[in-house]
């Protein structure tokens, strides 16, 4: 992908995503927080420094 159209891709991609679920509840927060609790763990423990986070939407590029 040329800097040109990387640019662009970015420039679409939304700044914001809207709620369209309920909050979650205790037993979904709690089973995502030990999820990254665990996953903390893991990569303290083979020396790598990693940012984890539960709350960060991401979109996945699809390529076909």
């Amino acid at each position: 992908m040329s800097p040109e159209e990387k640019r662009r891709v970015t420039m679409a991609l939304p700044s914001e995503f809207p709620w369209t679920h309920p909050p979650e509840g205790d037993r979904h927060f709690n089973s995502k927080a030990e999820a990254i609790s665990t996953l903390g763990r893991h990569f303290q423990r083979v020396g790598h420094r990693v940012y984890i986070s539960g709350e960060c939407p991401f979109i996945i590029p699809v390529s076909g």
